[in-house]
């Protein structure tokens, strides 16, 4: 009888082993999900190259949905730079914009394009 009980509890270590050998396995499988992606910072990077992290980071997570990339944008760029499209935005909440449109806005604020003058000849 204590032999039979030996090999009872035996047999349910080797499967708990088993199912904690699993769940760490499925945990790791799930890595991406404990990424973040860094706020904004034009002292360390170029706005295209947080744009690159940015999609980066959502093609990570899967996601494909419009409004929660307008969602991950607007919470993971930064307090300053959030103020500023609020700010370009107004009245109107920076939430109601597509991703394209947010982007393109905060573009031009931090780096628009030079306005190019027309040449002009001078003739004496």
């Amino acid at each position: 009888m204590e032999l039979q009980l030996g090999q009872v509890l035996s047999q349910m270590m080797e499967t708990m082993k088993g199912m904690q050998l699993q769940q760490a396995l499925q945990s790791s499988d799930k890595t991406v999900g404990g990424i973040t992606l860094q706020p904004y910072d034009e002292q360390n990077e170029s706005f295209s190259s947080y744009l690159q992290r940015l999609q980066n980071y959502i093609t990570l997570k899967g996601v494909t949905n419009a409004t929660v990339k307008v969602q991950i944008f607007l919470n993971c760029i930064g307090p300053k730079h959030y103020q500023i499209i609020k700010n370009i935005t107004a009245p109107e909440a920076p939430e109601k914009k597509s991703i394209d449109v947010l982007i393109k806005l905060l573009q031009n604020h931090i780096a628009p394009e030079p306005v190019k003058l027309p040449c002009s000849t001078n003739s004496a």
